[in-house]
């Protein structure tokens, strides 16, 4: 019975890896041909193309890989029928996937944090008269990994001839964040038509520090109903640990009938789709 749950799990695995890498080539032939077509000014159409690398990247596979080790190790090492390993494999593909999606949470806000930062200090620089490739050369020197290499090369491709606007717009692809996106159009604004950048740098400044904060306040609060639902998660599991030491022999009994396998797979089913559903109200944007 194990090796048959284990391959019926990496067949789903597969699957369902081939299709996201699918729809994301789909994703990116569409995006590529927008910024071709649209979002690139006539004067960027010679520079080369290149692949940009996202600063921040998730492997998709892991989450399938942690499960299928989990429900092979179930498969395996215990009397547990299909009908309980495949939902528990599942259920630690789902934790895994909210973990990584938290991490990657995290190191976006950090990044934004910077930014906000470093556009103060542009600001004031530029009060006292400094030049935008100077300031934004102040800040790169100021701010932290991994916005001070994202920065310092923004400054470097322009000072080398690189057009400011598809050097901005692979700035945009390697952080794809709205207020990265707002930032780089500010300047790609300034750019092409000159004028006092103060002001406007100013506004974006307070906007992204209006977001950073909402943000914050969100995630705030789903974490504290994610934190009660992982709570009485570790409940369950732990009474469930007692009762099987307790009395080994009726668990594996009540385990074993049809019934009882159906009941705890059912259980953890209904837990995965709670925390997944619960991680995309959690997920909403300010």
């Amino acid at each position: 019975m194990g090796w048959l749950v284990a391959l019926l799990f990496a067949a789903a695995a597969v699957w369902m890896l081939r299709r996201y890498r699918d729809e994301r080539a789909r994703e990116r032939a569409r995006a590529s041909m927008r910024v071709n077509q649209d979002s690139r000014p006539p004067e960027a159409a010679n520079e080369p193309t290149v692949e940009v690398v996202p600063l921040f990247r998730t492997n998709p596979w892991l989450p399938w890989l942690g499960g299928l080790v989990v429900a092979v190790l179930l498969g395996v090492f215990t009397d547990l029928s299909a009908v309980i390993v495949v939902p528990f494999g599942a259920l630690t593909v789902v934790l895994l996937w909210i973990l990584q999606t938290y991490l990657r949470a995290r190191r976006f806000a950090m990044v934004e944090q910077q930014l906000a930062d470093v556009i103060d200090l542009i600001v004031s620089s530029l009060h006292v008269g400094g030049g935008l490739a100077e300031t934004l050369r102040t800040g790169a020197r100021e701010t932290a990994e991994p916005l001070r290499g994202e920065l310092a090369d923004l400054v470097e491709r322009v000072r080398l001839g690189q057009d400011p606007a598809h050097a901005l717009h692979e700035l945009t692809e390697r952080i794809p964040t709205e207020s990265y996106q707002l930032f780089a159009f500010t300047l790609t604004s300034h750019w092409g038509s000159g004028g006092n950048l103060t002001r406007p740098l100013s506004v974006v400044g307070r906007s992204i520090r209006d977001r950073i904060g909402l943000s914050a306040r969100i995630r705030t609060q789903a974490r504290e109903a994610q934190v009660s639902v992982i709570g009485v998660l570790v409940i369950t599991y732990l009474l469930g640990a007692a009762f099987w030491v307790g009395n080994p022999d009726r668990v594996s009994a009540f385990l074993a009938t049809e019934l009882g396998a159906l009941a705890v797979g059912s259980a953890v089913l209904l837990q995965t789709t709670g925390l997944l559903w619960m991680t995309r109200l959690a997920s909403l944007k300010p």
